[in-house]
């Protein structure tokens, strides 16, 4: 299986979306991780990193950040938000942006051939071997606030926004929650 979109599609139905839901879960547990052995953050610094065009660079982050977080029922664009946001950080500061390069070539690696191009669960692996290195965790910090300050996420995933200038939550929009009533 090599369904490689590099994002999305944006019609998917239901039972497609709770299927790949269902993969994403099973995914994370394969027996494949077992055998992708682990990068620590020393040997993530000692790699060299491969040259990556910008476009390269676009896809690989992109293909992540879909994978950290896989929401079906959005568009590619909050993913190419988060995406130009980590760009902007990068191209203030050359050793976070040495260091990202350094995480894809390590993920290739991992990947035993160019992550971008193998099957989800390979990349899934390879990711899961890269967890504890500053690369993930730059990737995942970074890209979980810019996706979820999406306005676009907020709408798919029912999220009304701050109710700070409305006076908080106790006095406002709470009664908009129709999840509540069943707590």
């Amino acid at each position: 299986m090599n369904d490689n979109k590099p994002l999305i599609a944006t019609d998917h139905n239901e039972s497609v979306a709770a299927d790949r839901r269902r993969f994403v879960g099973n995914a994370m547990r394969l027996p494949l991780a077992f055998f992708v052995p682990a990068i620590s953050a020393d040997a993530l610094a000692n790699i060299e990193p491969a040259s990556m065009s910008a476009e390269q660079r676009i896809a690989a982050m992109q293909r992540m950040l879909y994978l950290l977080f896989p929401l079906d029922q959005v568009s590619n664009g909050p993913y190419e938000r988060a995406t130009a946001s980590l760009l902007d950080r990068l191209d203030s500061d050359p050793a976070q942006l040495t260091m990202v390069d350094q995480g894809f070539t390590a993920l290739d690696q991992a990947a035993g051939g160019p992550w971008l191009t193998q099957a989800e669960e390979v990349q899934i692996a390879a990711m899961s071997a890269l967890e504890q290195t500053p690369f993930f965790g730059f990737m995942y910090g970074n890209a979980q606030a810019a996706i979820f300050n999406d306005r676009e996420v907020w709408a798919a995933i029912g999220y009304g926004g701050s109710a700070l200038e409305f006076g908080g939550y106790n006095d406002h929009l709470v009664e908009d929650i129709e999840w509540i009533e069943e707590i």
